[in-house]
């Protein structure tokens, strides 16, 4: 067909001659002889002007030559033609190669035969008028918009950028027209782009819309959301994309500050719990693929509660993140340390070649705490107890080997501190029956399951009987009658103490005041009640305490409250607060275990005490140990001095009654006189009025 063009001299002659660019292409058909594309079988002399390389462009593919017909619509018309048009007139705007400013132009596309289309470009004034217009308010709203915007063609090149999006990329406006639009992005982010793009051509309603990176120059980068619009034709032809990108650099740094807060302990830096369990889940499924083995240290700093209370919370503080620090440079450079709150760590060992790895871990982490610690001039030292957990298979889940050395850490406190104890199946049939215990314990009060026995206290003077303590336990369904060193401690670590200690209050106070009523001789028998460390921080304790005595309707005066010396001492401040609101109530104090604990006298002074209750420890050694008798000795003449009672506890023998007695001891209580017993067995003690002959021969005390 290219004869029809070069045997024709006189059209080739009116051609060159021709004023306005003029072009004659071949059609490239499909099987199915659809023309798709065009190869350029001529140029005049108009036309060549317009092209770098004239000669180059003769048997090039139109799409390929001019990208900006596909762009612009000129392209789309020409194939119209070629698949079964004769002509097509339009208007289109062509852009400068050089300065990728937009000129007004018409064509005019002319079929020749078959599959020859002759078309034919010429440069309108008014055209070009009215696209200046329109190219003013473009670009006036274009240039001011705030966010980032670019015109690109169909080939992913920018055509036009605006002063926003050259600021965001951190490059001169004016570098921009030609770049690939996806070189701004950084890696994958910039494949991605070029991926959209040639989707959006394909998929007329693809949208595209995301947080990407770019890449400014220095290797700095930024976060934009970039959202991509293809604009067609009328006729659904592809013309040229717009691409939106909004700024988020601050958002994005805000939102993994966030995160790193999330994800981290704000006072030491370290990650914190639920950071913990995501890179020990991560460990444990790469144990599941390789041979090793994965080690979890559980770390609890030993007395710290006497630190923080006894140099202050800012001391406690220091403490934390220098232990921090200590067990960063202690552990291996690939171990994960982490803090899981309050003064406990974890740090997980991975891929270890062997158990025993583990504990050389833990050893130079014991090593590395022997330094004292300085606090504004002060030095002390601190200790550690330490369980240690592993994994050797990936069928072990993050959960259950925390859960694992968090128990041998317990252990290792129950041992006495300082020490290190690896988990094993025992201490997790230890764990699963306390856990089971807790469960039970909770249901306890509800299923009626508790009881009180009462102990009586005996008068020395007389050797009648003047008191009880009531004593609480746990009819178990299934473990039977259990004494309170069985679930205390539990109830007290849980906080299950403070429902079970009204219960105990309520309970003891009903059956004081019953038996007032049925036994006239004993109307003033007073009721010893226990409370614990739990009840005295308890912000209620003083309302529960004047509830269970107004409900009761018993006499305020025979109750008596017991604490330890380590309860009062554990906050001296709110202890006193709490036992000077309780005395408000008419009751009285009683110190358990005296001489156990602090032993201080100004504290005796300090808080609004009646009673000192010597501890049996002491009471045993009576006539067997100097020093236990000269401690009950000195403990009584004490309480004597200062005008409180003296109550010996755990008396088992008539000798060491006899000895109190020498002591002038008020009064006693222990198994010489009579155990603990539900509530019918004293009844019927009371009913018998017991008497025992203490062979008192000193005068009487007087005592509170």
């Amino acid at each position: 067909m290219t004869a029809v063009v070069d045997d024709c001299a006189f059209l080739k002659d009116v051609l060159a001659r021709f004023p306005d660019a003029v072009t004659v292409s071949e059609a490239v058909r499909d099987a199915s002889g659809l023309a798709y594309d065009m190869r350029v079988i001529y140029l005049n002399d108009s036309a060549r002007e317009g092209q770098p390389a004239p000669e180059a462009a003769i048997g090039a593919l139109c799409s390929e030559l001019w990208p900006q017909m596909v762009l612009n619509g000129a392209f789309a018309a020409c194939l119209r033609v070629l698949n079964g048009g004769s002509s097509e007139f339009g208007e289109f705007w062509w852009t400068e190669s050089a300065t990728y400013r937009p000129l007004g132009n018409e064509y005019r596309a002319v079929r020749i035969g078959a599959d020859l289309v002759l078309w034919v470009l010429r440069h309108s004034t008014d055209l070009a008028r009215r696209m200046d217009a329109e190219e003013a308010r473009f670009r006036a709203a274009f240039d001011a918009a705030p966010v980032g915007v670019a015109l690109i063609d169909l080939g992913g090149r920018i055509v036009l950028a605006n002063e926003s999006l050259a600021a965001m990329a951190g490059r001169e406006r004016e570098a921009l027209p030609g770049r690939v639009f996806a070189s701004l992005l950084s890696g994958s982010d910039g494949a991605e782009v070029s991926d959209a793009i040639a989707a959006l051509i394909r998929d007329v309603d693809l949208t595209y819309d995301r947080e990407l990176r770019l890449d400014r120059p220095g290797g700095a980068q930024a976060w934009a959301r970039v959202s991509l619009a293809l604009v067609r034709q009328a006729d659904g032809v592809p013309s040229y994309c717009v691409a939106h990108a909004l700024d988020v650099t601050a958002q994005k740094a805000l939102e993994n500050a966030l995160s790193h807060q999330a994800l981290h302990d704000r006072l030491t830096g370290l990650p914190n719990r639920a950071l913990l369990y995501d890179r020990l889940a991560q460990a444990l499924v790469r144990l599941a693929r390789h041979l090793g083995v994965v080690g979890l240290l559980f770390i609890d700093i030993d007395q710290f509660k006497v630190v923080n209370d006894g140099l202050g919370h800012a001391a406690g503080d220091a403490l934390l993140v220098a232990a921090a620090e200590r067990l960063k440079h202690a552990t291996r450079l690939g171990d994960a340390v982490t803090r899981f709150g309050g003064d406990e760590f974890v740090v997980i060992c991975d891929e270890l070649r062997s158990e025993a790895d583990a504990m050389l871990v833990a050893t130079r982490v014991q090593e590395a705490f022997r330094a004292p610690f300085e606090w504004e001039g002060q030095s002390f030292t601190i200790t550690l107890s330490m369980g240690i957990a592993t994994a050797t298979t990936g069928g072990v889940d993050a959960q259950s080997l925390v859960r694992d050395a968090n128990v041998a850490m317990y252990r290792a406190k129950e041992e006495g501190r300082n020490r290190c104890v690896y988990f094993s199946d025992s201490l997790r049939a230890k764990a699963v029956e306390r856990m089971q215990t807790v469960m039970a314990l909770r249901e306890a009060v509800a299923r009626e399951e508790l009881r009180l026995h009462y102990q009586p206290i005996v008068d020395l003077v007389t050797g009648k009987i003047v008191g009880v303590e009531a004593l609480v336990r746990w009819q178990h369904p299934e473990r039977g009658l259990l004494s309170p060193d069985a679930f205390i401690p539990i109830a007290e670590e849980t906080g299950l103490i403070v429902p079970i200690g009204t219960w105990v209050l309520q309970e003891a106070c009903r059956q004081s005041q019953r038996w007032h009523e049925r036994f006239p001789a004993y109307a003033s028998l007073r009721m010893s009640i226990n409370l614990s460390a739990g009840q005295i921080i308890h912000p209620g304790l003083v309302g529960l305490v004047a509830e269970a005595l107004s409900v009761s309707s018993l006499d305020s005066s025979t109750v008596v409250l017991e604490v330890t010396e380590s309860v009062l001492m554990a906050d001296p401040e709110k202890a006193g607060r709490v036992l000077k609101l309780l005395k408000a109530l008419g009751l009285r104090l009683s110190v358990d275990d005296f001489g156990t604990g602090y032993s201080s006298l100004t504290y005796l002074k300090r808080f609004p005490i009646d009673i000192l209750k010597v501890d049996k420890s002491f009471v045993s050694g009576l006539g067997e140990d100097s020093e236990d008798s000269a401690i009950v000795a000195a403990t009584v003449g004490l309480a004597g001095s200062l005008g409180l009672q003296a109550i010996a506890e755990g008396v088992e023998t008539e000798d060491q009654m006899g000895r109190l007695v020498d002591l002038s001891c008020p009064r006693a209580q222990g198994y010489f006189f009579s155990r603990p017993m539900p509530a019918d067995a004293i009844a019927e003690l009371l009913e018998r009025d017991p008497s025992w002959d203490t062979h008192w021969r000193g005068k009487v005390p007087l005592y509170a």
